[in-house]
């Protein structure tokens, strides 16, 4: 693990961190795209996201998300937000 900066193979994400992490930097990354459409600013962001597994075979078998924004917008600006997220998310 040469230039890494891990001191062992256990402080590495596994392969199912690693995926949480990608689909929590993708949410994220949608936030800051549409936040300027709606001349927006966030205080912050938390997303949580919870993975169920299923052992044979090994896999990820679902995903629940929540995100909390931390603004001070208005609901209804967020809802506009919200469906645009979600529109660029599809395409």
């Amino acid at each position: 693990m040469s230039g890494s900066g891990l001191s062992r193979p256990s402080d590495a994400l596994n392969r199912a961190e690693l995926l949480l992490a990608a689909i929590a930097t993708w949410m994220i990354k949608g936030i800051e795209v549409v936040m300027p459409f709606l001349a927006s600013t966030l205080d912050g962001v938390d997303v949580i996201l919870h993975a169920a597994r299923q052992d044979e075979p090994p896999r990820i078998v679902s995903v629940d998300d929540e995100l909390e924004v931390d603004t001070d917008e208005t609901d209804q600006r967020l809802n506009c937000c919200k469906r645009i997220y979600v529109n660029a998310a599809r395409s």
